[in-house]
């Protein structure tokens, strides 16, 4: 297909932008950008880079620009997301010309690019020079919690409740200084929106949300968000029940004030990087700032 049928940065162009909500549930079940648009957390770092076939987006490979802290140092980067082709349009190397496009302009702009795979291209994407790297699975033992009252279930249909999640997705900290990012808010919605609204805890005391759930005695905790720095000893014990033996993070824990202990973890979308290398970094990219 002919480079001329790219086309890019075409959030305002409703045209392209209706043929984009209709590419992505083609290619990714289920996945909606819909309401993550009309709700306003589309914005201009959210970029698609798609192969237009008349009326129709047959490829896609979306990036969005990252404002990353590594070890404790601000970061640019570029996360690669929405990566997929239609069937029919399958073997005819539109993805590889989209990769290499995006690489093309930006790996002047941005200290590294990254990306969470799934097992089907694991061959893929090592060929424009990114690499697998590690990523660790961070657990606790609960032991001698006081329990405490005041943590309730936002209600996004609510739209105090609405406003009290966007407001901290945008002036939220960073929940870790090893490797994660910061002014994420409109991925953070997303996943809000279309994965956890089921479990989307505030304390108000705190000012707090903490984004979790419960399962074979395990409190998961996906994503803390909060304009000052807290304490997770504080914290757990309005989440934590009598049954819960066990806390695992989805982020890095190293500035939370438990112990936790570190494992390579067996995760659903591997890691690769371009441009950096983070061997030897003991660390878990925060789930919910993934795309």
């Amino acid at each position: 297909m002919d480079e001329s049928n790219i086309r890019t940065n075409y959030r305002d162009d409703s045209f392209l932008r209706e043929a984009f909500f209709e590419f992505a549930p083609c290619v990714f079940p289920g996945i909606s950008f819909k309401d993550w648009f009309e709700m306003g957390f589309w914005n201009e770092r959210y970029i698609p880079y798609s192969f237009l076939e008349g009326s129709k987006i047959v490829s896609n490979v979306s990036i969005f620009l990252m404002d990353i802290v590594l070890k404790g140092e601000p970061r640019k980067a570029i996360q690669f997301a929405t990566v997929g082709t239609l069937p029919g349009h399958r073997k005819a190397g539109l993805s590889r010309i989209l990769m290499e496009r995006v690489i093309e302009d930006y790996q002047s702009q941005v200290d590294f690019m990254f990306l969470f795979a799934n097992d089907s291209v694991l061959d893929f994407y090592p060929k424009f020079g990114f690499k697998r790297q590690g990523e660790c699975a961070f657990t606790h033992r609960v032991e001698n919690i006081e329990k405490k009252r005041g943590a309730r279930l936002l209600d996004l249909s609510n739209p105090d409740d609405f406003r009290i999640l966007v407001d901290l997705s945008e002036q939220t900290k960073p929940v870790t200084e090893r490797f994660g990012s910061a002014k994420n808010g409109p991925i953070f919605m997303w996943h809000a929106l279309y994965m956890q609204s089921n479990n989307l805890w505030y304390i108000e005391k705190e000012k707090i949300v903490i984004v979790c759930e419960c399962h074979d005695k395990t409190l998961s905790i996906f994503d803390a968000l909060s304009e000052s720095d807290f304490s997770m000893k504080s914290i757990i014990g309005y989440l934590v029940t009598e049954e819960i033996e066990n806390v695992e993070v989805y982020f890095t824990p190293d500035k939370l004030d438990l112990n936790f202990e570190s494992k390579n973890g067996d995760l659903d979308s591997p890691l690769f990087v371009r441009g950096i290398d983070l061997s030897g970094l003991k660390f878990k990219f925060p789930a919910l700032a993934q795309t």
